[in-house]
């Protein structure tokens, strides 16, 4: 036998972001996440983002997506005011977008007019991932790190945070 004692292995460790991918999430953070403010004062966070819409054609719908909290009175909203690095941007609210709101969800989705709105930077959803399990989610991103793009309450600006692993956390 051996005298040699097997060392623990580290599993946590620096996470690392290129150039490319540091761009990237500078992008988001700019374009397409944002405070929500409301006319009753409420705030939320939004963010743009294409979704599907019909997947044989490969057709997106531009929408903001914001929890129903911050549209709690959804019929009568008429204006969405949203502030991202002290930069405004009013969306009027008719009835010519469509909308989803789901209360017990906690979600509400709605249409972006890019033209009328001026909004043309959006998140998007990799389709290859939406109609995957849970369990082959795992297991491609088993070990690799995630960020997280947030506002603080106390701070103005848009934030990051990276998480290493986070697949790997039920052990």
């Amino acid at each position: 036998m051996s005298d040699i004692k097997q060392e623990k292995v580290i599993k946590i460790h620096p996470i690392s972001v290129s150039i490319e991918g540091t761009k990237t999430i500078l992008f988001q953070m700019n374009y397409c996440i944002h405070k929500v403010y409301l006319n009753n004062n409420k705030i939320g966070l939004g963010f743009f983002c294409k979704i599907p819409i019909n997947n044989r054609n490969k057709k997106f719908l531009p929408v903001i997506i914001t929890s129903n909290n911050a549209l709690n009175d959804s019929k009568n909203i008429k204006i969405i005011k949203l502030i991202n690095n002290n930069k405004i941007k009013e969306i009027k609210i008719d009835n010519s977008r469509k909308k989803y709101i789901n209360p017990d969800n906690n979600i509400a989705i709605i249409e972006i007019k890019p033209n009328k709105d001026k909004i043309y930077n959006y998140l998007e959803l990799d389709e290859n991932y939406i109609y995957k399990s849970r369990e082959n989610i795992e297991k491609e991103y088993k070990n690799k790190s995630i960020y997280i793009i947030h506002y603080q309450k106390e701070k103005i600006n848009v934030s990051y945070s990276l998480i290493n692993d986070i697949l790997d956390s039920k052990k």
